[in-house]
């Protein structure tokens, strides 16, 4: 049980470090929850709202209204689905993809620090275990 303690205090200590923050470009400034939407769009994208909505596990009618104030601000992109072209596929816009990059080396930094001081060995093994927890989980929740 102490160790499982460990693990989950330790995991929620990186998660807080390497959460997205505030991103502020010039006057427009994202909170951590409209940069954690860009970040879910960057990694999925392009994406839809419904998808968007479903990663996000929120409603797709409050995706909409969140993806619309970013694409106001020049964050996020419409365009039509290459398949579908009833559907909307929302994309980066090349503003947020560079803000995003910056925010996450921020982020990034202090994790890579720490790697750099444990050494290869050491930051393999972390590796490894890490890898076998996700597949584990993946595993679980299939």
């Amino acid at each position: 049980m102490e160790m499982a303690r460990r693990i989950c205090r330790t995991s929620s200590r990186i998660i807080d470090r390497c959460s997205p923050g505030r991103i502020q470009s010039g006057d427009k400034v994202l909170s951590p929850t409209q940069c954690h939407l860009c970040e879910v769009v960057r990694q999925c994208q392009p994406v839809t709202v419904t998808e968007l909505a479903r990663h996000l596990r929120v409603t797709a009618p409050s995706v909409s209204v969140m993806v619309e104030r970013l694409v106001e601000q020049g964050f996020l992109k419409r365009g039509a689905h290459q398949k579908d072209r009833r559907k909307c596929v929302i994309a980066l816009t090349p503003l947020a993809a560079g803000e995003l990059a910056r925010e996450e080396a921020r982020r990034l930094r202090p994790i890579c620090d720490l790697l750099a001081k444990a050494g290869p060995d050491k930051a393999s093994q972390w590796l490894t275990a890490f890898s076998q927890i996700e597949t584990e989980m993946t595993d679980t929740n299939s």
